[in-house]
């Protein structure tokens, strides 16, 4: 088994290796340094053998696979979920294999998804996709998790507060004076925390300068 070059196409390197008499093709994005890499990478692991402890598998087989794994433990909701999105996933990446899956084949995806999709349900279908391809490293199909990137970053969620009226009515809501008591108390307690958030967020505001301060040291 020889290593075969890095190929360049468009802004795009791949490595090329030749392993079972077959010409495999592994893209790594627009980074030379990362090809290099990945090609020493590759090197070792064949002159080592360790490319050749990874099982082949159809990625068919493997999703069939998943799911009977996941029967029985998960339930039948989460089963349609796992199933709809390894689905979906294969509708739009193609993979053949399960060892020919590629980080840039996970990130095609989401971008193919988030269109339709919000924020939320993207970072849903990346979990699943991170869990199953977790299973398929553990069973030797597949070297690392291509689905290890980072999440999509999700809008703030608006917090809506409640009217005095609201806090009673929720209050009266519960069974016995034990149940108002404890509720009464987490409710005081989340109040006097917003409060201190709200000071705070004033008192950051007011100082601009500190705030510029803190931009540049995050690095926005």
């Amino acid at each position: 088994m020889e290593l075969q070059a890095i190929v360049k196409k468009g802004w795009t390197y791949l490595v090329q290796w030749m392993e079972g008499g077959r010409v495999r093709t592994e893209s790594v994005g627009t980074s030379k340094k990362l090809a290099e890499r990945l090609k020493k990478l590759k090197e070792y692991e064949l002159n080592s053998g360790i490319a050749s402890s990874i099982k082949a598998i159809r990625f068919p087989d493997f999703r069939a696979e998943e799911l009977k794994v996941l029967e029985g433990r998960a339930a039948p909701k989460t089963l349609v979920e796992v199933a709809r999105i390894l689905r979906d996933f294969a509708e739009v990446a193609r993979p053949h294999w399960v060892k020919d899956i590629t980080t840039s084949m996970v990130e095609g995806y989401m971008a193919a998804i988030s269109r339709k999709v919000r924020p939320a349900t993207l970072n849903h279908h990346l979990r699943v996709l991170k869990a199953s391809f977790n299973r398929a490293v553990k069973r030797n199909y597949i070297r690392e998790n291509p689905a290890d990137i980072a999440k999509v970053k999700e809008p703030e969620k608006s917090i809506r507060v409640l009217s005095a009226e609201e806090v009673e009515k929720l209050l009266d809501a519960c069974p016995n004076q034990q149940w108002r008591t404890a509720r009464r108390r987490v409710l005081e307690q989340t109040i006097r925390q917003n409060r201190k958030g709200v000071r705070h967020q004033a008192r950051y505001a007011s100082r601009p300068q500190a705030h510029f301060c803190h931009a540049v040291d995050d690095g926005r």
